[in-house]
């Protein structure tokens, strides 16, 4: 009796001198899905059915981390996404999990996120670029989002001061405006802004812009302008009430 070592269930083949020879062959299985996070096999070469476990290996390709089966060739995903979204003062809720019918994973996926590489401890509420990050055996996948910023608003624009007359000292030109979203600052140039109400000494007509400059979380206005006067100083002239004869 001669043994070939391969690994399925002994078969017998008898030779015309009488000898029987034991091969064992190896096992030649197909393997079906179940749908129950198993798969049942069935060697066509000894005919042994049986049911088991899949054997995934997981695997991460752009926001997708699919899972196959070493066997049976079932594959399940775990797909992430994340929307752009304005700033509202709120932590951010519009990144998602969503599993495929066949993923045979942990259904409820903790969504990490990231600024750069600094993992955050909760959902990202102001302004930036972020990225929402899950992980299952090793493989991990990112979606990228970004918070824009919300534009700031003029609540009450600045007005001209009325009546300004010359009077050599420097004059506020305009009653402040107020804002959300940012601070009120003002100019006379169109180019150089600050907080501080602009003032006019000379008599003439002046132009002053104002805009909104917003925060870490706003963005600013486009700059308008008004134009405030400063009226010259009237004069008045007296003379000494004198008379003067003709002739003399």
């Amino acid at each position: 009796l001669t043994t070939v070592t391969t690994s399925c269930t002994p078969q017998f083949d008898y030779s015309f001198d009488g000898n029987v020879t034991e091969i064992i062959k190896e096992h030649s299985y197909t393997y079906t899905d179940k749908g129950d996070g198993t798969h049942s096999f069935n060697c066509s070469v000894c005919g042994s059915i049986g049911t088991e476990d899949h054997d995934f290996f997981y695997n991460a390709n752009n926001n997708v981390i699919t899972a196959s089966c070493n066997k049976c060739e079932t594959t399940g995903t775990a797909t992430i996404t994340a929307e752009n979204v304005t700033y509202t003062g709120s932590a951010y809720a519009n990144a998602s999990v969503s599993y495929s019918d066949n993923w045979q994973g942990n259904r409820d996926l903790t969504i990490v996120y990231k600024q750069g590489e600094t993992i955050l401890d909760a959902a990202p509420v102001n302004a930036g670029d972020y990225t929402a990050y899950i992980e299952y055996e090793s493989a991990g996948v990112p979606a990228y989002f970004t918070i824009a910023k919300e534009d700031s608003t003029i609540t009450a624009a600045p007005t001209a001061i009325a009546d300004l007359v010359y009077d050599g000292s420097a004059q506020n030109l305009i009653n402040a405006g107020t804002a959300t979203g940012g601070e009120m600052q003002y100019s006379t140039d169109g180019t150089n802004y600050s907080t501080a109400i602009p003032t006019g000494t000379n008599a003439k007509t002046y132009t002053v812009w104002y805009k909104v400059v917003g925060d870490e979380n706003y963005i600013d206005t486009v700059p308008a302008s008004i134009e405030v006067t400063i009226a010259p100083k009237s004069v008045t002239v007296t003379a000494d009430n004198k008379s003067k004869t003709y002739g003399e």
